[in-house]
This record gives C-alpha cells, structure tokens and sequence, in this order.
C-alpha cells in the first residue's frame, strides 16, 4: 500500500507541475494579446451586445424607459445612452403610448419596422 501512495503524491506533483507550465503560458498569451490590442491601429468595438438586446427589445414594441431596463437588465441610466447610439443609426419611434408591458400610459419608445416613418428622430431622451 505504501508504493500505491507515493505514486499518487509523484503523480500529483507531476500535475502540479504541468497546470503551473499552463498558467505560465497562460499569462503570456493574454499578455501578447493586450500588447497587439494596444499596438493595433483599430479600434476596439465594444458595448454591441447591449446594444442589439434593447433594439431587438423596442423592435414592434412601445416600451417605457422603465420595462426596457427590466427586460434587458440593462441600468436605466445605460438604457438612455443606449438609445442615444441607437438612434444615431436608426429612427425610433417615441411618444406617449401605452406600454406594451407594464401597461401605464408612459413616454415610449419603439423601432418602427412596419415602414411608417417615426414620428419623432430622437436626438435626447426626453424625461418622463
């Protein structure tokens, strides 16, 4: 029995050894990847994923600033912003309606795609 235990202690060592070798080359690929991110003369995108959830959110929709942060789980506060950038690429339909999913007639906000105009180009979220 005395063998079978330092076989498992030299094979543990072994392993111990190898998973260091990994972090080891571990750290350097990530610090090579930062090195040509800093270098690189692109910029790096960021923040799209956020982006794309409350557009896809508001598509056919009229939300308030209040059910789109719950949907999404996105912080009213980025939200606002969200739509900023949003509405610098596409025309979003806001107003007061009622929402589609708290249903309190509140300011609104929705990505038309029936081929009506908006009625109103956001250029700063209005308070409601």
């Amino acid at each position: 029995m005395p063998y079978r235990t330092a076989a498992l202690i030299a094979h543990a060592a072994t392993l111990h050894a190898d998973l260091a070798a990994l972090c080891v080359e571990s750290r350097a690929l990530i610090e090579h990847v930062y090195a040509r991110r800093r270098a690189s003369p692109f910029r790096v995108i960021r923040g799209g994923s956020d982006i794309a959830l409350v557009t896809s959110t508001i598509t056919d929709a009229n939300l308030c600033l209040a059910c789109i942060a719950r949907k999404t789980g996105v912080p009213v506060g980025q939200v606002n912003s969200l739509l900023l950038v949003i509405a610098r690429t596409i025309r979003l339909r806001i107003g007061p309606h009622r929402c589609g999913a708290c249903f309190q007639h509140r300011g609104t906000f929705s990505v038309p795609t029936d081929g009506h105009p908006a009625t109103r180009l956001l250029r700063q979220p209005p308070d409601f």
